[in-house]
Formats: C-alpha cells, structure tokens, sequence
C-alpha cells in the first residue's frame, strides 16, 4: 500500500469517529465551553480528513494522467513515421523506435542496448559519427541538420532528412535524432533537375547546361592559361525528314546520330544537344591537329548508313569550330563564332567543317541582311516570273512552260533562287511568295490563252512548306480568281514532299486531280522514292534531275540511270522529261531511249514574259512546234 492510498484509509476512518464521537458525546458534557471546545476540535479533525481526501483524489488523478501521457508518450514515438533514436555518449542505443528499426530490417528490441556495428553490417564511419555526437552532448554543437542517401534493409537507397540535438536526464548527457524520409523530394529534385539540364530526347546534357559548362571551362582556362574548342554542329537538310517521313522518324534519327557523336567523343569531350538538329561540342583542347582529327572522324562516323525499320539513312553534318582563346574570351562570343563558321561549312557545300575565320562575320552578315530584305522584298513585289519552253521530242512541238521566280534586287541586281529559296522556306515566307507565284502563272497564262497564243500548260514548283498550308484551298481559290481552267496547270512536286504522309499526300493529290491538274515529280532520282511507293501515286509526269543528264552523253554510268529512269516511268504509264538538255547528244540518246519531252538550253533558257512570247512569234509555228530554223537537228526523231 502506497502513501498515498494508507492517508485515503486514515482520513476516512477519523472522519467515521469523529461524526460518532460528535454524535455521541455532544449531549454529555453540560458546560458551554467544553462543548464548544470539543466542537472546535472535531470540526477541526473533520476539516483535516475532508483535506486528505481531497489529496488523495487529486493525486489519483494526476498519477492517472501521467501514466496516461507516457503511454501516449511512448505511443507516439513507437508509431512515428519519423525514425526516432537516442544515444548515450558511448554510443549505445536507449531508445529506437520501428520506424527507425525497419531501416535495418530489425526491431527495436535487436537495438536497445546495443550499439550500431551490433545490428548494421554495413555500418560504416561510426567512430566519426560518435564524435560528432559526444561533441553535441558537450554542447560543442547545439545540434546537427544534414541530409545523407542511405542503405535500406531492403536494398534501395533511401534519402533521410536528421536533426541531431542534446538532451540531460539526471545529470546525464544523450543524443537524440530525429529523421525522416525525404527520398521522394530527392527523386523530384532529380527529375525537376534531370528536366532543366537533360533533353529528354535524347539523354544528352541541354542547351542550359552546355552554356554552364561552357562558363566553366572558361574560368578553369582562364586560372589555368589553358584552351579548348568549340563544334556547332548541324545536320544538313534534316527538315526534310521530318517533312517527308514524320517526327516520329525524325526524333529516332537524332538518338541514333546522339549516339554516333557520343561515341566519336567518347571520354575527350562533351556533347550536348542544343535544339532540333543542333548539336554542341566542348573539346578541353585548342590544338589544330587533334580538333581537325575529330572534326573529320564526326563527318566519317555521321555519314555511315543509318537504319531505321524499312528506312536507310546517310546523315551528313556542317560543323563549324571556334578556338579559345584565339576567337574569343567569353560565351557568347565563342557561341556566335562557331555558329558563323558551320553557316560557312554550309556555304561551302555541306558534310564538311570550317574553322572560324574573321572574314567570316561579313558573309554570315550578308546572310541575315539578306532574310531583312527578302521580307522587305515580299511588301515591295520585287519577285518577277521568267518562263522555260518544254519541247515533245517526237513531234518538236512545245507542250508547257515551267514558271520559274526570280528576284530583281534595286541594289544587288538578280538574286539567285537558289540564294533566296532556303531563307524563304526557313523563315515560313515562301508561302506566301509561293501563293504570289502560282497566282500570277495561271493569270499570265489565261491571258496568253485570251490574246490568241498557243496554248500550253504552266508549271508551278511547290515547296513542302506550301504543301502543308492547305494547297487545296490555295490552288482552287487561285484557278476561281484568274479563270484558268485546271487542264492548264501542272504542280511540279519534289520526291520528299511526296514521302511526306503517304496517306494524307494520295489524298491531296487525288482532290487536286479531281480538277484536271496535272501532277509532276520533279528532279527524280535525288530522293527516296521507290517504284513500289511511287505506283500507288496518282501521278502525270515524271522528270529525270539534271545531274543524271548532265553527262549523260560522255559517262556510262550517268546514262544508264537516266535510261532506267526512262523506263520506270513508262512501266507505270508516266510521261518522262529530260530536264537540263544543253546539247543535241543529250537529246540523241533520249530520243533512242524514247524519253516523251526535254527542257533546258537547247531549245531555250528561262524568259521573261515579253521575251517568251517574242520567242513563240519567232519560233513556233502555228501548230505550236518549233521551225526549221530553229537549231536543232530533228531529222531522228522517232522513227
């Protein structure tokens, strides 16, 4: 029996005895003052036994409530998703709670009582650590917040937040720790970051990451007098990749050349994509020799046969190359210099590299003043159209022309197409100069049919840019403006524009047909196009590009495929056309070849209006073919 229950017990039997004794005895004594005096005592003895009880009954409840509150105490360490522990100063666990002990793959019990090296064979640096908690209890450290990656029981690598802090109970000192699981933060951190600093494409650092690490490098040369170089690579015609064959294809293509590069660089540098087709290089070295070794092994490595499904692949790559410190001391200096020179590799034909050059800058300038005043070209109508005759070898009668733009510059004079063209289709304006194009052939051409000319069919090229702007509509809302019946019209479209969508191209050009306008494939044999692809295409013509007719009449080679060409398209009912024929053996070995028509110098360059019908007043009679004084030497043709 505690003290506390045996005072209960005395204070209610003195509270019995003393209401007896009052009971009893109050009558007895007859003299006032005895009895008050006895009254006295008693109320005082009752008031002393009421206090006891009341003492009692307050310390049962406070004894209930504080074993309630250790209960609750220990309830709420043992249940804790927070991994509790506390140590004394040698190292021995007093207190751990399940949470903590499922780290181990233990119990508490297998802690308690024992210290780390007893239950975590993987335990390592504990003598450090120890210290670092004796120096806590010494008040040394108030208390330690760290974040550490750890070995759960179950083989995964956890994440922990702790806080170390002291704690005294009767003059002794202990650790106490508090940690919880911050594996899930760590891992968003790492996506968020992964996200920020990867492209996720193709694995490879990003452009975010390529200018720190390009800054870096900067400083380390900069407290070292060291040097590096810098690769601006971008992959020549890429585009027409994901125009022809999907972004599917595209992104599966750039894995397959992030590899490539990867592996050209291997340990002696890094790679990062950049966007789209760009890529970066930074080589920890400036010297000549070594960077032109590597330059030469990417485009060797690159234009290795790449394949993909049914698809192979030859990707080649412009490369321009920046050297620090000789072409700059800072980022964006290095950065615009090697992007200067790979627009010069470009220049200088593709799949090639150029180092920076200060002559550079002018060219690269031209180039985006030029972008300035093609827009400013597009407003002014500084565009004109010229004309190029197309000849029927069996008859020599003229069946078309094709419309071919130029660009009549008030200052530089006559821009090539081929200057003008890529800039126009990179920056999305040769839509609408395409549209202007079409507009005025069929406009110029219903006129020509109006004053009485012979009439012929007009050729209009399509970008595949314009092949993805709703042609249809373009085409109908055109041919209702200028009254041109369709029968007088041909698209000439290149094989890439064709392999765009399958599907959706078929579509487009059955709609298109539907009109009576003719279709044409233009410089055949430069792209992807297959006879089992091509026969499913609602198709007229088919012409044969100029570099297989070039030589034709002086390389055996370059005439068997022209010859091959000629019999591809018969095989699938195409009418085929020479284009490029400057000389009359061109034209003999197409005519024994039975090749339907010819277009080139031989029977005319590209004219201006005024010019093309002089030339048609002068030179064709009133059947449409070309007269006898015309030089050519008709006398074998078909037979």
């Amino acid at each position: 029996m505690n003290y506390s229950q045996r005072n209960k017990y005395v204070a209610l039997i003195v509270l019995i005895s003393v209401i007896i004794f009052h009971i009893f005895f109050f009558n007895v004594f007859k003299n006032i003052w005895t009895n008050i005096l006895i009254h006295s005592l008693l109320v005082s003895i009752l008031l002393y036994s009421l206090m006891q009880l009341k003492n009692y009954w307050m310390n049962k409840q406070n004894i209930d409530e504080l074993l309630l509150s250790k209960e609750i105490s220990e309830k709420i360490i043992e249940e804790n998703p927070c991994m509790i522990f506390v140590k004394d100063w040698n190292g021995y666990y007093l207190l751990a709670n399940s949470t903590f002990a499922d780290m181990f793959g233990v119990t508490p019990k297998d802690i308690i009582g024992k210290l780390e090296k007893d239950f975590n064979p993987l335990a390592t640096n504990i003598e450090k650590r120890l210290k670092e908690d004796q120096d806590i209890m010494n008040g040394t450290k108030d208390k330690v917040v760290f974040e550490v990656p750890f070995q759960h029981s179950s083989g995964e690598t956890k994440w922990i937040h702790a806080i170390k802090t002291p704690i005294t109970h009767k003059g002794k000192k202990y650790v106490l720790c508090v940690s919880t699981d911050i594996t899930d933060r760590k891992r968003n951190e790492e996506l968020v970051h992964k996200q920020a600093y990867f492209d996720d494409l193709t694995g490879l650092p990003n452009r975010l990451n390529f200018y720190d690490a390009l800054a870096a490098h900067l400083e380390k040369s900069k407290e070292t007098n060291g040097d590096f170089s810098l690769f601006f690579i971008d992959l020549d015609r890429f585009k027409l990749v994901n125009d022809t064959l999907g972004h599917t294809m595209g992104d599966k293509l750039l894995q397959k050349v992030s590899i490539r590069l990867s592996e050209c660089i291997d340990s002696i540098g890094e790679v990062y994509r950049l966007s789209g087709d760009e890529f970066t290089i930074i080589l920890p070295t400036a010297a000549y020799e070594h960077v032109k070794t590597v330059a030469e092994k990417i485009i060797n490595e690159l234009t290795r046969p790449i394949f993909i499904k049914d698809h192979e692949f030859i990707v080649t790559a412009s490369i321009g190359i920046s050297l620090y410190p000789v072409d700059g001391s800072d980022v964006e200096t290095l950065f615009k210099r090697a992007d200067t020179a790979m627009y010069i590799a470009k220049e200088h034909g593709k799949n090639t590299y150029s180092f920076y050059q200060p002559e550079h800058i002018r060219t690269t300038s031209d180039r985006f003043m030029l972008e300035y005043q093609l827009r400013k070209a597009v407003e002014k109508n500084e565009f004109s159209i010229y004309f190029q005759p197309k000849m029927n070898i069996k008859t020599g009668k003229i069946t078309g022309v094709e419309a071919l733009i130029r660009w009549q510059h008030p200052e530089l004079d006559m821009i090539s197409p081929a200057d003008f063209i890529p800039i126009a289709e990179e920056t999305g304006l040769i839509v609408s100069i395409g549209e202007w194009v079409l507009e005025e052939a069929c406009r110029l051409n219903k006129a020509w049919q109006e004053a009485g000319y012979p009439s012929l069919v007009v050729s209009v090229n399509l970008s595949p840019v314009q092949f993805r702007h709703d042609v249809i509509g373009t085409v109908n809302r055109v041919l209702e403006k200028t009254g041109l019946e369709g029968k007088w019209l041909e698209l000439e479209i290149t094989e890439n524009t064709l392999m765009r969508n399958e599907e959706s191209v078929i579509k487009i050009l059955k709609t298109l047909r539907e009109r009576g306008i003719k279709i044409s494939i233009d410089d055949f044999g430069t792209g992807y196009c297959t006879l089992s692809y091509l026969k499913h295409l609602p198709l007229d013509t088919l012409k044969i590009a100029r570099p297989f007719i070039r030589d034709l009449h002086r390389d055996l080679v370059d005439a068997a495929i022209a010859t091959t060409l000629i019999e591809l398209g018969h095989s699938i009912n195409l009418n085929v056309i020479a284009e490029g024929v400057e000389e009359e053996s061109q034209l003999h070995i197409l005519n024994e070849h039975k090749c339907d028509e010819i277009q080139g110098y031989l029977v005319s360059q590209p004219k201006s209006e005024l010019e093309l019908l002089h030339w048609i007043e002068e030179n064709l009679d009133d059947d449409g073919k070309l007269k006898e004084r015309f030089n050519l030497e008709l006398s074998y043709r078909h037979k």
